[in-house]
Order: structure tokens, then C-alpha cells, then sequence
């Protein structure tokens, strides 16, 4: 039970009495019961003690009784025939019983702090070294050890402190050059031990732990087997008892960590250079790494982990900074000749070189390029075929350079942004070796740069790559189908090349027209795989980017539900049209802004009186469901399946409408003229030509010899000893519109739609920032367009005199370089 009542005490008397407590703490004496409620009262009643306190004897008979626990520690080390383990083992029994005493000397602790509190700003500091010095104190008062043969004199003890007391009182030790103040007794015992044991045996041992530290470290490097744990202990009591911790002026850095940094730069060149001269390349290389991982490792195991960056940075200088000449040279080599141990090894060295690794990088750029320019120059004609070939090429370079990167290069970004810029600017590059042009307001010839040089438009990347995409989605046959995963992993793969393309709205317009072919003649793999592809197209691009191409799949969508719907309805319901005059007939309802048709080209032909009733019924019921829809039929995309019955065998054939009309007229008579045929279908004349063109290749219908063109007086017959092995034909049809020259074709149109896309985002950034000067403008602009295409500066500047002249912006009349929002 503790009392708190203040009380006189005789200092000496308790003292005496608390001794054997310390003692037995320090494991002085045998061990024994220690009454830790017995020591608390005791300091307690020594610092409450009336009429004056005793917290500044105390404190000061506390530091001589430790000091003396020091010495005693210093001498079984410096006795011992291994220091460092002796030091480990009394540190260890030391550290333990001063965080004891510590706890013991709470409230004495709260005392001294107050007195320091109350006396800073009175009283000057001074130092700990006359009172942890024997040699330096003229006090009369002694503590001793437990056998001390002079206990403390209760009688020679004043109870107004000396000027050694007084001293001691402001707790103050200096280190280095700085003064640090003791604020309780757990930092007194630290001290202590620092004054009495480390800063003893260096001066007056010859610095005995130390060496016999770095002995062992010189073992370990020899592969010796030894203790490292000993100066890992050693370098954690160094840190823990300076007051300065791992600072530049502590007792760990000045004594240890310096030294040690020392020896290692000098080890690691001796050793490099013998290396060096006794091995080859790669192997000086490998063997280069080994150590460096090993110091690195030693450092871990000896240090402190401050001091790991420190290790890092002396092992690159002394290992790495005579050879990096030779080691980028042979980094050069290695990645134009693909040597992929070579390159890793020289990377995971020069890589801990920033100013050595940057021309490395530019090296291997070129060297990408050059691959990519190589399988250009290999590809001999343009033909789609052998575009494709080459385009599964690029792509297994780019697969190839990135598992590269991630492995031999280890992920470095560095790199990976090199790879980026060599496709970029394969991608972006004729077979002739020009680059894009983003100054060209054409975007057909982009891609031919300044000169003005011709080049096949073939190699043109946007409408290059659509097509791949395309050939990749097309459904195929059952035995040539491509497995989920292999379909989705091509597309991944095409979608990483497309990424790097300048002239993203081109493949927008050339892929948003094979997207229709194939969702309109239901030649896609599946809708989920198209999905997919706007999927991807949109994390790169944008969700603006695939608005359309998303829609045209709703379309889809939406069409299957209102067909099933139709023939629902139809089946329950009584409609004014004769079932029997009713054709079974799907039609796809597509969003007019959406998808790229042209459904003005045949307003003029006559549909067959056979659908008519079929036409009418479905249009009805569209009506009912979305009144105020226009709705435009287009004749050239529509195709159906006809049953023949007038030979003797039973054919299903897959035509176009145009064909249907054609073959329609067949029906009750043998032959007729192609004026006839004219007439009756009100077709363009080009337009039978390729329906007619159709029909007597496959052989249904007979017309002129062989490679003979028609004639409006061509007479045209019903074959009526048609005969094929397949029971399904299909009839090609060539009524669609060219796709092989979008290109060209398309360039106004890209052009107006570049020109207007570049003024909305103009608006759109003026009307957030309202002014802005020339130069900022151009920036925001080319960055906000940077998804779709690169804007050439001309056309730019043409746009923002168009919204001049529209008074969307205005100069600023005091800076005609500042452009203002007009509201």
C-alpha cells in the first residue's frame, strides 16, 4: 500500500536501504525478491520529503550508483576474449534494468521535469560530465556499490543542495556540439553508459568494439562463417543511447556508419577492377550483381536501415562508375542484337545510373522501329492478305517488346514510353518511310508527310486496321471458328495498335461502315464480341468516340424485339392483309443519324407486289408503336430467301431484293429483254447490270456469251436445267457500295467534320475559361482533340476565324493575342 503523506526522511538512511533493491536489479548480488512497492514509496518519500524535498540528491545518487553499474560493465568487456558478444550480453542486462529503474522512478521523473520547467528560464545550463566524472566532482557525497565498504553519511549530507548538485539539477549532456537535457532517468542510464562504456573503450581501448565489428563484417564478406547478429546488436544499443539517434553528428555515424561506408567504397573497387580484368563481359556483369546484392544485404544485416540508402548509393559509385562506358556499350549491343541475358543484365546495373540509362532508351526505341520498318519493307504488295499477314506481324512485335519490357527491363516506364513512341510512329508511317503529317489538312494524306510523295493508301493504318477487325469478327465457317478466348485475345491485341493511331476518326468512319455490313447481314461472330470491341474502343477513346457505334448495336437489339413483337401480334391478331398474301419478313429499324447508309441512291424502284402486303403490315405496326416516325426504306441492304420449285431439285437461294425483282418476273414467262427487266424493276442501269451480273454467274438466269456486257436488248432466259451439288446457294451481290476507297472518297467529309468538332471544343473551352490568350488556346485544343485526331495548327487558326467572324469569341481590344467569350 503506498502513502502519500508528506514526511522526513533521513536521504542517507533510505538510500541505504533502496540500494540492495538496485542491486538486485542490476544483478549485482543473488537474485532475490525485489518489492517494487518498497522502491516507489522510498523515491516517492524522497521527493516529497519536508522540509526539503531530496529530488536533486537523489537524482545525482541515482547517477553516481549507474555510473558505477557502467564501469563495472566496461570492465568484464574490455576483459574478455570476445568483446562484442560480452558487450551484447551486459548491454542486454543493462538496458533491461535501467527500463526497470525507470518505471520505478515515475514520480521522480515528474519532478525533475517541473524543476527544469521552473529553472530554464533562470538558470544556465550545465553539463553532466562533472557529475558522471569521479575525476571532476569535489562533492563530499558518495554513493557506492552494494559492497561498497562506504555507504552513504546521512550526517555529511546537507539538505540544501551543492553547486555539483546544482548542477546536475538543469540535467543537461553535451554531445558533439550540441547540449541535450536529460528528462528522466531512463536517458541518464543511456548516457551513462555511452560516457562510461563506448566513449571509455574507444579512447582509452583503441576503439576495441568497433574493430572487432568490422573484423567480423570482413569475415562475412570472406564467406567465413560468423556471428553477424553481434554487430547488429552492437549498431541497435548505439542508436538506442544517443540522444541524436542516426543524425549526422550521433555516436552511431560518426563512429560506425562513416568508417564502415569507407571500407565498403574501397572493398567494392578493389573488387571490381579484379573482376573486371579476369572475367568476360557477361560474366563481370553477373558477378557484379551478386555483390552488389550481397553488400546490400551485409548492409541490412549490420546497419542501421537508415543507413541502406547511404550502402546503395557508395556500392553504385565504386562498382558501377568506372565501367558505365563500358557497360552502355555493351547494352547498345545487346538490344540491337536481341540478346535478352546480356540486356538484363546490363539493365539491372545501369538502371541505378539515371544519366547512364536515358541513351540506352533512345536506342531502344530506334531499335523498335527498325524492326517495324523491316517487316514494312518485307511486305511486297497491297493486297489485303498480305496487309493482314503484316498487321499480325506488328503485333506480335508489340508482344513480343512489351513481355521484353516487363521481364528483361523489369517494367520500367522509361521503356515502356519508348515502346509507345516506336509504334507510334510505325503505325503512323508509310512503306516508304514517311511520317505523319499533322499539319496536313487532309486526312487521306496525313500520313505522307510534307514532300508531297505518293504511297499506297494501303498501308494506311486507320482503314488497315478496321479491316482487321473486321476479317477478326466476320463469322466463319464451323471448322475454321475461333475459340472465345482467341477472338477476344486478337482483339486486345488489334486494340493495342490502334491506340497509337493519329487519325482515329478515320478508323471511326471506316469501321462504323464494316460495323453495318456485318450487323446488317448478320456476318458478325456475335453481338457480345462487337460489344466487346466498342468496349475497348471506348476506355481509349471515349464514350463520344462510340456513341454511334453503340447505337447501331441497340438498333440491332431493339429490330429482334420488334420483330418477335410483330409476329407475335400477327399470330393472335386479325390484320386487314390476307394471311395468304403475307411474306414472312424480319426488317431492322436503324437510327438514321446513327449508322452510315445512304438510303436516297434507289428512290425510284418498284418493289415487288409479292412483298407489298408483307411491307405494309409491319409498317402498320411499327406505326402503332412509335407514332410520328418517318420511316425510309433501304432497298439496296435487303435481302431474302427464295424457294425454287420449277426445276428438279428443290433449291433454297439467298439473293438481294434487286435479284428478287429481277427473278420475280421469271415467274410466268421463259425470257425477256433487260429493257423489260428496266421497266418492270425501275433499277439504275448499273444497278441491274450487278443484279443481272449475279444471277447468270451462278447460273439461274442465262444471258450473253462469256465477258460479253449487256444490251438493253439483251434477251435474258430462265434456266431451267439449273443444277449444284450445294441445296442452299447463295447469290453474290455487288449492289453495295465500294468500300475499297473510303480514304478518298471520305476526305471532305472528314475534313467539315474535323473543322466542326475543333469549333464545338473551342466554344466549350471558352465558354469555361473566357479568356484565354492565342498560345493557350491552340494547347487546349490540340490536347481536347488529341483522342480523335492531331489538329495542324492551320486548321486551328481557321477555326477560330470562322468563330470570329460568328462572333462566338472576340480579340481583347487591349491585347489582340487574347481571345474573350462573347456571351
Amino acid at each position: 500500500m503506498m502513502f502519500l503523506n508528506k514526511r522526513r526522511v533521513s536521504f542517507g538512511t533510505m538510500f541505504n536501504d533502496l540500494q540492495p533493491s538496485l542491486d538486485a536489479i542490476y544483478q549485482c548480488t543473488e537474485p532475490q525478491p525485489i518489492s517494487g512497492v518498497h522502491m516507489i514509496q522510498a523515491i516517492y518519500d524522497m521527493c516529497t520529503a519536508r522540509p526539503q524535498p531530496f529530488t536533486l540528491p537523489l537524482f545525482t545518487a541515482l547517477a553516481h550508483y549507474i555510473e558505477e553499474r557502467a564501469h563495472h560493465s566496461l570492465m568484464e568487456i574490455v576483459n574478455s576474449d570476445s568483446p562484442l558478444q560480452t558487450y551484447a550480453q551486459q548491454w542486454s542486462q543493462y538496458s533491461v534494468a535501467s527500463q526497470y529503474l525507470d518505471a520505478m522512478c515515475g514520480y521522480l521523473n515528474k519532478r525533475l521535469q517541473k524543476i527544469t520547467d521552473a529553472s530554464n528560464s533562470t538558470s544556465s545550463p550545465h553539463t553532466l560530465q562533472s557529475i558522471l566524472d569521479p575525476a571532476s566532482s569535489t562533492t563530499t557525497y558518495h554513493v557506492g556499490m552494494a559492497s561498497s565498504p562506504n555507504p552513504v553519511n546521512e550526517n555529511s549530507f546537507s539538505p540544501e543542495p551543492c553547486s555539483e548538485y546544482a548542477t546536475y539539477g538543469d540535467r543537461s549532456m553535451v554531445a558533439g556540439r550540441r547540449t541535450h537535457y536529460i528528462a528522466d532517468v531512463l536517458t541518464l542510464t543511456r548516457f551513462a553508459w555511452r560516457v562510461h562504456v563506448l566513449d571509455a573503450i574507444r579512447d582509452g581501448w583503441e576503439n576495441l568494439l568497433i574493430n572487432h565489428a568490422f573484423e567480423i563484417v570482413t569475415r562475412v564478406r570472406k564467406g567465413v562463417t560468423a556471428d553477424y547478429s553481434l554487430v547488429r546488436n552492437f549498431v541497435e544499443s548505439l542508436c538506442i543511447i544517443d540522444p541524436l539517434g542516426v543524425s549526422s553528428q550521433s555516436w552511431y555515424v560518426v563512429e560506425f556508419k562513416t568508417p564502415y561506408l569507407v571500407r565498403l567504397a574501397h572493398y567494392c573497387q578493389r573488387r571490381s577492377q579484379e573482376l573486371f580484368e579476369s572475367l568476360d563481359i557477361t560474366a563481370f556483369m553477373e558477378q557484379t550483381i551478386t555483390l552488389l546484392n550481397q553488400e546490400i544485404t551485409n548492409g541490412e544485416r549490420f546497419c542501421h536501415s537508415s543507413t541502406l540508402p547511404d550502402i546503395v548509393s557508395a556500392c553504385e559509385r565504386s562498382l558501377l562508375g568506372p565501367f558505365a562506358t563500358q557497360l552502355r556499350t555493351v547494352f547498345t549491343a545487346a538490344i540491337t542484337t536481341e540478346r535478352r541475358h546480356q540486356c538484363a543484365l546490363a539493365y539491372t546495373l545501369l538502371s541505378r545510373m539515371p544519366t547512364e540509362i536515358g541513351p540506352v532508351v533512345t536506342v531502344y526505341e530506334q531499335h523498335v522501329v527498325d524492326c517495324g520498318r523491316e517487316l514494312r519493307r518485307e511486305c511486297s504488295t497491297t493486297d489485303f492478305p498480305a496487309l493482314r499477314t503484316l498487321v499480325s506481324q506488328l503485333i506480335i512485335l508489340h508482344e513480343k517488346h512489351t513481355h521484353m519490357v516487363q521481364t528483361t527491363f523489369q517494367g520500367d516506364q522509361a521503356f515502356f514510353d519508348a515502346l509507345d513512341k516506336a509504334f507510334h510512329a510505325i503505325v503512323n508511317e508509310y512503306r516508304n518511310g514517311t511520317t505523319t503529317n499533322p499539319n496536313s489538312d487532309s486526312p487521306a494524306s496525313s500520313s505522307s508527310g510534307s514532300s508531297g510523295v505518293k504511297v499506297a493508301k494501303a498501308f494506311y493504318a486507320p482503314e488497315l486496321l478496321a479491316r482487321y477487325c473486321d476479317g477478326a469478327i466476320l463469322r466463319r465457317s464451323a471448322r475454321v471458328v475461333l475459340q472465345t478466348k482467341d477472338l477476344v485475345q486478337r482483339i486486345n491485341q488489334v486494340t493495342n495498335l490502334f491506340k497509337y493511331i493519329d487519325d482515329k476518326d478515320i478508323f471511326q468512319k471506316i469501321y462504323a461502315r464494316l460495323l453495318a455490313r456485318r450487323l446488317i447481314f448478320a456476318q458478325s461472330a456475335s453481338l457480345d464480341t462487337e460489344a466487346m470491341v466498342i468496349s475497348r474502343l471506348k476506355s481509349i477513346c471515349g464514350i463520344e468516340y462510340t456513341s454511334k457505334l453503340q447505337q447501331m448495336l441497340t438498333d440491332v437489339t431493339t429490330s429482334e424485339a420488334l420483330n418477335d413483337a410483330y409476329q407475335h401480334q400477327a399470330a393472335i391478331e386479325p390484320t386487314t392483309v390476307d394471311p395468304q398474301d403475307r411474306v414472312p419478313i424480319r426488317v431492322m429499324m436503324l437510327t438514321a443519324r446513327a449508322w452510315p447508309l445512304d438510303g436516297q441512291q434507289h428512290p425510284t424502284f418498284r418493289l415487288p407486289t409479292e412483298l407489298t402486303a408483307s411491307l405494309q403490315s409491319i409498317t402498320e405496326f411499327y406505326h402503332s408503336q412509335h407514332s410520328g416516325r418517318r420511316i425510309q426504306w433501304l432497298w439496296p441492304y435487303s435481302r431474302a430467301v427464295v424457294k425454287l420449285g420449277y426445276l428438279d431439285k428443290r433449291y433454297e437461294v439467298n439473293l438481294s431484293l434487286f435479284q428478287l425483282a429481277i427473278l420475280l418476273q421469271f415467274q410466268t414467262i421463259d425470257r425477256c429483254t433487260v429493257s423489260n427487266l428496266l421497266e418492270a424493276t425501275q433499277l439504275t442501269w448499273q444497278e441491274l447490270n450487278h443484279a443481272l451480273g449475279g444471277l447468270t454467274t451462278v447460273g439461274l438466269l442465262k444471258g450473253p456469251p462469256t465477258n460479253a456486257e449487256f444490251s438493253k436488248t439483251t434477251m435474258i432466259h430462265l434456266n431451267s436445267e439449273y443444277s449444284s451439288r450445294r441445296q442452299k446457294v447463295k447469290i453474290p451481290m455487288a449492289s453495295l457500295p465500294d468500300n475499297s476507297s473510303e480514304v478518298e472518297t471520305d476526305t471532305k467529309t472528314i475534313q467539315e467534320d474535323r473543322r466542326l468538332y475543333l469549333q464545338s471544343v473551342m466554344v466549350r473551352i471558352m465558354k469555361t475559361r473566357k479568356r484565354l490568350t492565342h498560345a493557350e488556346l491552340v494547347q487546349d485544343v490540340v490536347r481536347a482533340a488529341k483522342a480523335r485526331f492531331q489538329p495542324s495548327v492551320p486548321l486551328i487558326k481557321k477555326c477560330i476565324e470562322h468563330l470570329l467572324g460568328k462572333e462566338y469569341i472576340e480579340r481583347d481590344i487591349h491585347n489582340r493575342d487574347v481571345y474573350l467569350y462573347v456571351v
